[in-house]
């Protein structure tokens, strides 16, 4: 089953996602149906077509009538819309849901139409394509229980993608040195983080449920496809990206997927 999507903003990560949805071979069965930038489609494809860090895009970009059109064959809408609620996502056929315990994100959800819900998982009626849980696990008191959750509401073919902090990265070594430095061992900080992972154990937590594993690595918060989107000063992208360079990178990335 082909999952439709859509991207909301189309810089640096946005088109690094467009461009990995294509060059891994994922585009019969993720589709990228529009991107939402204050970019003209003119703009855009210029900028996805040319990377000053990855180089070309490996396939044939042209633009007719405000769209995208990738290899002469899939067309992409673009959208310059600034109200996230008059994005026509719906008439896109583009279905998602965002969970969060904190009641401040599902009021905003509900305040800007975004469908964030906070209600427990077990009580989730619906089935997903892609599952993400991003700084998540970490937290949670029963991974496997969470897990068991979260596989029971995966489609066939499902995916779903973790990321969370690597004890054995470097600010995680750094920390267990001396309680002068930092008062949690690692990155297990209670009452918050719970658990501490590796790319060991995150492909046990996988194999353990049946799932197929099909990455679990780690990565510097800075990486340009995996890191996280925030600001960081110089010294802090200096350290990030050296981090990750030496295999010691603050955050573990593990996607797995329900056996066909």
């Amino acid at each position: 089953m082909t999952m439709n999507v859509a991207i909301n903003g189309f810089g640096r990560i946005g088109r690094n996602i467009f461009r990995a949805n294509y060059e891994r071979g994922l585009s019969k069965d993720i589709k990228i149906v529009a991107i939402n930038d204050l970019g003209n489609a003119d703009i855009n494809a210029h900028l996805l077509k040319h990377d000053s860090v990855h180089g070309a895009f490996s396939k044939k970009v042209d633009v007719k009538d405000n769209h995208l059109v990738i290899d002469n064959n899939d067309e992409v809408l673009v959208l310059s819309e600034k109200d996230p609620s008059k994005l026509p996502w719906k008439k896109l056929n583009v279905d998602w849901l965002g969970t969060d315990i904190n009641p401040f994100w599902s009021e905003f959800g509900h305040k800007n139409e975004v469908p964030i819900s906070n209600q427990p998982i077990d009580l989730i009626e619906n089935k997903f394509d892609v599952i993400t849980a991003h700084q998540v696990i970490e937290h949670v008191e029963d991974p496997l229980k969470f897990m068991k959750a979260i596989k029971s509401l995966l489609k066939p073919r499902g995916v779903v993608h973790l990321e969370l902090p690597n004890q054995f990265g470097l600010s995680a070594r750094l920390r267990k040195i001396s309680p002068k430095i930092s008062k949690d061992y690692g990155f297990i900080q209670p009452p918050m983080h719970l658990r501490a992972y590796s790319k060991e154990t995150i492909k046990y937590l996988f194999d353990s449920l049946g799932l197929q594993s099909q990455m679990a690595f780690t990565c510097g918060n800075t990486n340009k496809i995996w890191g996280q989107a925030r600001e960081y000063s110089l010294p802090q992208k200096l350290y990030y990206t050296f981090s990750g360079k030496i295999g010691m990178g603050s955050l573990l990335i593990g996607i797995a997927q329900i056996k066909s």
